[in-house]
């Protein structure tokens, strides 16, 4: 059982839609801290898009262990390449979304992105959609006409980790060709 705080996890690299369509998607997470941490069923990842109203359930955690420095990779029905999943998303993401990750109802951390000026402008216009700074600028429009293998990624990314977090999601992520995605079986990082 995870005791004081909530850990510090982050959301560290999603990829909207891949070369298989919208379905290939994946959303990391990454753990900086120096202890594991047990995903248990007060950790949630909830999205809604530049159109919902409220945020809908992702993913709910089921016990699994995310390691000290280490990923945790929750991807979509169409994802196929590797690293294996460590658990799969219940409902994808859209390509202008805003993801919040929580433990027992308390935000750790919150990611939005969009794909052009207009969808990144809804999260900053909208407070109910409590950005950190400005959106992420996805590598994925909306249309068919991206699925490529290409993500945006926390910095610094890679083996220097993720873990680059100042409460600004334009300035902590970057676009990434081709994706990394890591997951529980992944080298750590620092």
């Amino acid at each position: 059982m995870n005791a004081g705080p909530p850990p510090n996890l982050l959301i560290s690299e999603v990829r909207s839609r891949g070369v298989g369509g919208a379905t290939d998607e994946f959303v990391e997470l990454y753990n900086p801290s120096t202890d594991p941490v047990t995903l248990d069923s007060s950790w949630t990842l909830d999205g809604r898009s530049d159109a919902s109203k409220s945020y809908t359930a992702r993913w709910v955690g089921t016990g699994k262990i995310i390691p000290a420095h280490g990923h945790f990779l929750l991807t979509g029905t169409g994802y196929t390449q590797q690293p294996a999943a460590d658990e799969a998303l219940s409902i994808g993401i859209t390509d202008a979304t805003a993801l919040r990750l929580s433990r027992t109802g308390v935000v750790i951390d919150v990611l939005c992105y969009g794909f052009d000026a207009t969808t990144r402008m809804v999260f900053v216009n909208d407070p109910t959609y409590a950005c950190e700074g400005m959106p992420a600028m996805n590598v994925h429009d909306g249309t068919t006409s991206t699925d490529a293998d290409g993500s945006i990624e926390r910095k610094p990314g890679g083996t220097a980790g993720n873990g680059l977090d100042t409460n600004d999601n334009a300035t902590d992520f970057a676009a990434l060709t081709p994706s990394n995605p890591q997951s529980s079986a992944s080298a750590r990082a620092p």
